[in-house]
């Protein structure tokens, strides 16, 4: 045959096939042809099933026909997941992208030949010889299910979910039958023989199942632990079903959800430690209380007692000893307080914790990572510091360094974290606060009717009475539109540039005044605005310097992030006390807008606002009122521009309304207002408590404290609300009821408060004395 010949396919019959397909799985793809002479190894033509393509080599080859260059332009996503997980061949990137493809839309576990668990050359199993694979994973089930106990972790929860997951995957089990007995060789010598009765018979036999190495590539592997983790994550689940160690498991649950735990560890306000003379003084008044009852003098010696305790000396508190046992179990953890209800706490893996940082911080469009070293970042931040004069405001600290990030887990929501950037040690803290609050200075002076910032929530009732005193006295006002809103991520999209242009825009206000600065006590909180004067113990801050320390802020903000410097490029400066002066700023300058371009309607309009908490009211004439505070509703939404989403918060109708810690409720024209508590609908419905407003009586502390935070409690209650106390102090009254709080000891605390603050509803509830049972 000559070389430039071209050799024909010659199917070389089913048996051959048959073996073939035996020998490897990319056989079922390819036809066996004639085999070629000796000087070609042993190759044989090829033909494939798919495109129709002849060629010669071996099995190697064959296979390289599907995974390498630019393969086969007619094989099936089928036959792609079939080789590549029944054979020991890597495919190419761009096959391994088409096959997860193809996973995505069809399930998230490929099936896999049964006979690779062999570890050798597999043969077609008879439909006897099929394993169970759906029995295996019952039975490991029942047997993980029964050795639980037995496990290290803390959260114990029900893993049906877990097992439904498992059965409906496809797992890889060896077979019990054995491995199908071959066709003994003619030279098998006598020690075979005289071993085989010795060998255990198929029905005995049951091999290892095989493990994910063996089975899967090194990219596979990683993308099954990503589709597991997520998995888990989007279920809830906990990992500490697995025997391992403790930094092993995957848990997040509630404090207050772990069997077994004391009670104290549900509310995080509870003092867990006790003075060192606690017990000495309570077994005295036992020893005090024996000798009344038995009318005896007998005296113990106190260095007897002290015996008793073996306490570490200087130490002013001591851990109980029961809870200590506790401590202990949990320090493998993270323990999270639970954002807007810090006395919950979040039990979780610190690797799952880790995890929702970096997504919080480090995966955030927001940040971007520095390359250079945070001593160099210091370095720069000093020269700009000192060029900008900056230091005129207040010295900059040069032992400071960068926070560490931390995230929150919502309360209604535990898959979504709050960040938190700690900005406490930074060399330019001192300058940065005084800026604060010269800028709340020149917030809090602008006029009233300009824009709807508040100064307190104390502000809202009296703002709401003013309101009624206006509408009132407008005349001809047939009802009143209202609507409230929640202004969303205020913190994290707003552009700097329109930051530093809401600056500009307030220091021109002043400027035009003939004002030149802020002055700000060194001490304290005050702050006062200067027309050239300045006065003895504050610092003068010019208004371009407010702008300049700004400016400086929005390019010096990092954090940490675990080990990666982090540098804030979006947003209002994370965790620094300009964040929330700057955003109240910039929603004032949008109100100031949207206020003067109503004209002669501005009379019309009155809004409130606490930060991203608003909400506006319109009148409405007897005359094209409707549609007029449908219009004016409508320019009110697009005033703060694209980068704010606002969500409405109000009921239908708009007839009530949460603002800022308070209940609104409107009737016609009449507003009234009642402060939140947040337990009242916990107990009301199921008699438990959900938030931890207050320490738990057997909490160690001090008494005074406890009273304390209730008058503090009913004063704030007392002063948000116009209508509705009655309820709200009932509520109080059940909490603490709940809370074990002695009932003579809250009689006495509500009969305070209705003398001091002349509160007829706290003496109405002294005299009912009503509350739950314990």
């Amino acid at each position: 045959m000559l070389r430039g010949q071209a050799r024909l396919f010659k199917d070389a019959g089913e048996d051959e096939n048959q073996k073939a397909h035996k020998k490897c799985c990319v056989y079922k793809y390819i036809h066996v042809g004639q085999s070629l002479d000796e000087r070609f190894c042993g190759n044989r033509m090829l033909k494939c099933v798919f495109c129709g393509h002849e060629f010669q080599g071996n099995q190697f080859v064959a296979s390289r026909h599907f995974r390498q260059g630019k393969g086969c332009p007619e094989v099936t996503d089928d036959a792609l997941v079939d080789i590549h997980y029944n054979s020991d061949y890597k495919m190419s990137d761009k096959l391994l992208e088409r096959i997860k493809r193809f996973e995505e839309l069809h399930g998230p576990t490929p099936g896999m030949d049964l006979r690779r668990d062999e570890g050798g050359e597999g043969e077609i199993r008879d439909a006897g010889e099929q394993i169970d694979v759906d029995g295996d994973v019952e039975e490991v089930a029942r047997a993980w299910s029964s050795g639980r106990e037995r496990g290290k972790g803390v959260v114990r929860e029900s893993w049906g979910q877990q097992c439904q997951y498992f059965a409906s995957a496809h797992v890889s089990v060896r077979t019990r039958a054995g491995v199908d007995t071959a066709e003994e060789d003619p030279s098998t010598g006598k020690r075979k023989e005289r071993e085989e009765g010795a060998r255990p018979t198929a029905a005995q036999k049951r091999l290892r199942q095989n493990t994910i190495t063996e089975s899967f590539s090194s990219k596979w592997q990683m993308e099954f632990k990503k589709r597991w983790l997520r998995f888990v994550y989007s279920e809830r689940l906990a990992f500490n079903v697995f025997r391992s160690d403790p930094h092993d498991f995957h848990v997040m649950t509630r404090i207050g959800n772990i069997p077994g735990i004391l009670p104290i560890f549900w509310n995080s306000i509870n003092i867990p430690v006790v003075p060192q003379g606690w017990g000495f003084d309570e077994l005295a008044h036992e020893f005090l209380r024996l000798n009344n009852l038995c009318r005896s003098a007998v005296q113990i010696d106190r260095e007897v007692v002290l015996a008793c305790w073996n306490l570490p000396a200087g130490a002013a508190y001591a851990p109980d000893p029961v809870l200590i046992r506790w401590v202990r179990r949990l320090l493998a953890y993270a323990c999270v307080p639970i954002d807007r209800n810090t006395a919950d706490t979040l039990v979780l893996c610190p690797r799952l914790y880790v995890h929702f940082l970096r997504m919080t911080f480090e995966w955030n469009r927001s940040f971007f990572p520095v390359d250079v070293e945070s001593a160099v970042v210091l370095a720069g931040m000093k020269e700009a510091f000192t060029d900008a004069h900056l230091d005129r405001i207040g010295k900059r600290n040069p032992q400071g360094d960068f926070g560490h990030a931390v995230v929150l887990p919502k309360h209604k929501d535990l898959s979504r974290w709050r960040p938190i950037s700690p900005t406490f040690s930074e060399p330019a803290k001192l300058a940065s606060s005084r800026v604060a609050r010269a800028l709340n200075c020149l917030l809090f002076a602008l006029p009233a009717s300009s824009n709807f910032n508040l100064k307190a929530v104390d502000c809202f009732k009296d703002g709401l009475a003013r309101m009624s005193r206006a509408v009132s006295s407008l005349g001809n006002v047939m009802d009143m539109e209202s609507a409230s809103f929640d202004i969303k991520d205020m913190f994290i999209s707003l552009p700097q540039v329109n930051i530093l242009q809401a600056i500009e825009w307030l220091v021109d206000i002043y400027l035009n005044r003939g004002c030149v600065g802020v002055t700000v006590a060194k001490r304290g909180r005050n702050a006062y605005l200067s027309f050239g004067t300045n006065r003895e113990g504050y610092v003068l801050i010019g208004l371009w310097q407010n702008l300049d320390m700004v400016a400086f802020d929005l390019r010096c903000t990092y954090v940490w992030s675990v080990d990666v410097l982090l540098r804030q490029v979006i947003g209002v400066p994370m965790g620094k006390s300009t964040s929330c002066p700057l955003t109240c700023i910039l929603c004032a300058r949008a109100e100031h807008k949207f206020v003067t371009g109503l004209g002669t309607d501005r009379k019309l309009v009155f809004g409130f606002r606490i930060v991203d908490d608003v909400s506006i009211f319109i009148a409405r004439r007897l005359r094209d009122g409707e549609e007029k505070a449908r219009m004016i509703l409508v320019a009110f939404l697009r005033c703060y521009g694209e980068n704010l989403r606002l969500v409405r918060t109000d009921t239908a109708g708009g007839s009530g309304w949460g603002f800022a810690g308070t209940q609104a409720q409107r009737i016609g024209a009449e507003i009234s207002t009642v402060a939140i508590v947040k337990n009242a609908e916990p107990i009301l419905k199921h008699r438990r408590l959900v938030f931890g407003s207050f320490q738990d009586f057997c909490s160690y502390g001090s008494k005074k404290a406890k009273i304390a935070a209730i008058l503090g409690t009913l004063s704030r209650i007392h002063r948000w609300s116009s209508d509705g106390r009655m309820q709200v102090f009932l509520s109080i009254r059940s909490e603490l009821l709940l809370r074990d709080y002695p009932p003579k000891l809250i009689d006495s605390v509500f009969q305070r408060f209705a003398v001091n603050a002349d509160s007829p509803e706290a003496v109405v509830v002294l005299a009912l004395g009503v509350g739950p049972a314990h």
